[in-house]
């Protein structure tokens, strides 16, 4: 899960956001993570990051979430999306781009 978190982030951000994930709770089955920055785990991420930096690493959660899912489903981007400017915009389309085109290869 990691090294699929670490995948998608340096995808969409490049090597700008050092951020990681790590498990902060939940139960066998349904674990629960947490962003956090590699330079000072204890700092908080929305203190340091700015909106498109955040919205990248919690889209790349999500992605790694989804990589690791027994189905293929639909998603709707909305809000998160289009209050990026259009740097951050123009990188997560160009990667949803890639995991539509990976998704349709998969069923085939």
């Amino acid at each position: 899960m990691r090294d699929r978190f670490q995948q998608e982030i340096v995808a969409l951000a490049g090597n700008r956001v050092c951020v990681e994930v790590a498990r902060s709770g939940g139960k066998f089955g349904s674990p629960q993570t947490e962003v956090k920055l590699k330079a000072n785990p204890k700092a908080k991420v929305h203190d340091v990051l700015s909106e498109g930096e955040q919205t990248s690493a919690a889209l790349a959660s999500y992605l790694t979430e989804l990589a690791n899912a027994a189905r293929n489903s639909a998603l709707v981007f909305d809000g998160p999306v289009s209050s990026l400017d259009h740097r951050w915009r123009s990188k997560v389309t160009k990667h949803l781009e890639y995991h539509t085109i990976c998704a349709r290869g998969q069923r085939r």
